[in-house]
């Protein structure tokens, strides 16, 4: 619980590092209140109708306050976590990089046909990457974006 008290008492705080454990533990408790909200809003027929009319299971009222009560804690616990691996926070940035390429190229009229054959792998790439980056451990002792979470400087003083 201390984890996630954590992530919500940086909330505004996109400088310094976290652990792993700050951004799983808060990841987890986001995915499962999500959940929950969004089961309320459908037993309470909070539902929120999308423009084709038809409601969908996880837009409700509810969901979406806690989706945009936790969005601005969420980025900056993750840009902390990249910067626990030496990372730039814009990193959190990849998952947009293929909608970003398919507008540019649709602006400027290079798009040929050829790459919707590979859509999926375009939309289904960036996440895996930064979901790999979210789970390699940070560097040890300080980095460019400041002291070490875990208060150890060296390796070496954690078998001592």
């Amino acid at each position: 619980m201390h984890w996630i008290k954590l992530a919500f008492t940086r909330y505004f705080d996109f400088s310094g590092r976290s652990q792993r454990r700050e951004y799983w533990s808060f990841l987890v408790f986001w995915l499962i209140v999500w959940i929950v909200t969004a089961w309320i809003d459908r037993a309470a027929g909070l539902r929120l109708p999308v423009p084709n009319g038809e409601a969908k299971p996880f837009v409700g009222l509810l969901a979406t306050i806690f989706l945009l009560a936790t969005f601005i804690p969420g980025l900056a616990v993750g840009v902390r976590r990249l910067h626990d691996s030496n990372r730039s926070g814009w990193w959190t940035a990849l998952p947009f990089a293929p909608i970003l390429l398919l507008v540019v190229a649709a602006m400027t009229g290079l798009m040929p046909p050829v790459p919707f054959r590979f859509l999926p792998l375009l939309v289904l790439i960036p996440p895996v990457v930064l979901l790999i980056l979210m789970c390699l451990g940070g560097t040890s002792g300080p980095n460019r974006f400041g002291a070490d979470p875990r208060g150890v400087e060296d390796v070496a003083d954690v078998f001592r």
